[in-house]
Order: structure tokens, then sequence, then C-alpha cells
């Protein structure tokens, strides 16, 4: 049986720029499990979801998605959303928690390819 690889990323604030690794990368070792390990400069790790946005980019926990939804098909108070992707401890899976104040909801991760883009994450400030 083949196992799915799992990916992540982590920021380092020096060079500004995110670094990707994968599990199997942490579990057999070597320099680049040395360098992680032990980089303070190394931060805000975080996990792919196995999901894409609607431009093929790769979503990980942390990442902000815009949905303009449809209008012909939608309720007004449901377009334009933006949402937090997060990882529910609880029932085991990654959700995207709406930003709206007035109107709360969570966005259903694999419809993600055909309505959202990430337009950013919450750990580094677009300027």
């Amino acid at each position: 049986m083949e196992t799915r690889e799992i990916y992540f990323r982590a920021y380092h604030k020096i060079q500004k720029e995110w670094w990707y690794f994968t599990l199997s990368e942490l579990i057999e070792g070597g320099n680049k499990l040395e360098i992680i390990k032990n980089s303070d400069n190394l931060i805000h790790r975080t996990e792919f979801t196995g999901f894409k946005d609607k431009n093929g980019k790769d979503i990980y926990e942390g990442d902000i998605l815009f949905e303009k939804g449809d209008a012909n098909i939608t309720k007004k108070k449901y377009l334009n959303q933006k949402f937090i992707i997060k990882w529910n401890y609880q029932h085991g899976h990654f959700y995207g928690e709406s930003c709206n104040e007035i109107y709360r909801s969570s966005l259903f991760l694999p419809h993600t390819q055909l309505y959202c883009e990430i337009i950013g994450n919450i750990y580094i400030k677009k300027k």
C-alpha cells in the first residue's frame, strides 16, 4: 500500500521566505533535519492541507482564502468571504473559518479548487 507524503513549510525570518520539507525528510534525518530542528530563524511551521486553490497553489494551515461566490446561485451574505485555514483537533481535519463577523460559516475545503484563491496568510503581513 502506498502512503501519501505529508508536506510542511516554515518561514525563515532572516531570509524572508518559506522553506518546504516533507515528513520523510524529517524522519530520515540528515543535514536538512538538523537545520530545521536547530534554527531559531524558522518560525510558523504549518502543514499542507492536501488541497489546492483555483490557481493550483497548495493550501497550508494559516493561509487566508478569498471566495467571491456566484451571485446567480449564492445568497448575498455568502458572497466575498475570507477564510482562515485551521486544524480542528476534535474532528481531525482542516477547515476554513470565516473572517466575517456578521455571518460565521466554515469552508468545505474540497470546493477550494473551484472557487477560492489564496490571498495571504496569518503569519506574514503584506505591505
